[in-house]
Order: structure tokens, then sequence, then C-alpha cells
């Protein structure tokens, strides 16, 4: 049986194996994990001796919750498993990854949130979806017993962070629009000629 796992050096999907039996005795994938779970393999399996990381919590996740979707009672599109992958890869698993789940701090995070907007120039609503990423991760591990399942194991839900976006509209007056015009370079001035009266007109229908 083959499964794909995170590779906690580089945070990383790879390719492991395991054998369980013949094919012939598992046509359906959901058949052969149910074995898996009958004979206790040691798929994932958290080492609770040293603290359960972030990134256990992350692994666990991917494996369960990021794998085919036909199955599941909550199927998410393809397109959201492959942003929640990136988030836990280029973000989650490289910055807390090797913490402790249970120490990881709600002001620690919000911090963090805080440098990624100074540092990276992130916008406020993909700030939140890290941090709604982060949350289903703890969530997770509450749900399959891998941290308790107290409000106090889970920090997310005590950081905050803003949902809307920073953009405001500015309102040209005529002159101030045919100033603009005026400076554009071609062919942008072009597009702005052949826009301008057709989205006048959706505006007035």
């Amino acid at each position: 049986m083959f499964y794909r796992t995170i590779r906690k050096s580089d945070g990383k999907r790879v390719e492991n194996k395991i054998a369980i039996g013949l094919v012939r005795d598992f046509p359906e994938k959901s058949h052969a994990w149910a074995e898996v779970e009958r004979l206790h393999l040691p798929i994932n399996q958290v080492n609770s001796r040293r603290g359960v990381t972030f990134g256990d919590l992350a692994q666990h996740y991917a494996e369960h919750e990021l794998v085919d979707q036909t199955e599941s009672i909550h199927a998410k599109a393809h397109t959201t498993v492959r942003s929640y992958e990136r988030i836990l890869r280029n973000r989650l698993l490289p910055k807390w990854g090797n913490r402790i789940a249970l120490g990881i701090e709600p002001l620690d995070v919000e911090q963090w949130l805080k440098d990624l907007k100074r540092e990276k120039r992130f916008a406020n609503p993909t700030l939140d979806k890290t941090r709604r990423v982060m949350s289903l991760v703890y969530k997770h591990g509450q749900r399959y017993g891998l941290i308790p399942r107290n409000q106090e194991s889970n920090p997310m839900r005590f950081v905050r962070c803003k949902t809307t976006s920073g953009y405001e509209a500015m309102i040209l007056t005529p002159e101030q629009a045919y100033a603009v015009l005026l400076n554009l370079q071609e062919p942008e001035r072009s597009h702005l000629r052949m826009l301008g009266p057709a989205m006048a007109r959706r505006k007035f229908r």
C-alpha cells in the first residue's frame, strides 16, 4: 500500500509504502486503510513521549483531511486542498513544525501574523486563511485525541486577526480621471479608453 506523508525536514509531501496483503484482497482504498487500522500499523504514529509537536498534528491532518475527497463527509475542492497544503508547507511548518503543540501561545501566533503582514505584505484575508488552517490542524488533533479536547489546548481560539481587506476604493472626479488618463502610457491609455464606456454602461443599467 502506498501512502503520502509530510517529511518534517522540509515540509514536503513524499510517498511511502507498506505491505499489508494482496491487491485482490483490498479492491478499495478504504478497505486497505481499514486493514491498516486493524493491524495497528505505525503509519504517522505520534510519539507521545517527546510531546506532540505541531508538525505531528499537521502531518496527521494532511493524511486524513487532505487526501482523496470522494468519501469525505465534508469534501474539499481540489483547489482548497492544494491551497491548504501550500499554507502548511510554506508558512506553518517552517515556523511551528518543531514546536510542542500545547506550548504555542496565542500572542506568539498573533505577533507572527503581524510580522508576516509587515515583512511579506500579506493582506488581511491571507493572514486570516493562514490562521484558519492552523486552527483546523488543532481541531483535527483534538478530534482524534492527539491533544486534550479542552479549550486551553487550542491556542487558535484566542488568536485575533483582521478578516477584511485594508483596500479602500478611491472616487475620482471627472477632471481627476481625465488627468490620470493623460499621464498613462500606451497601450494602457488605449485600453482604458475602450473599457471606460463599457464600464459606464454597466453601472447605469
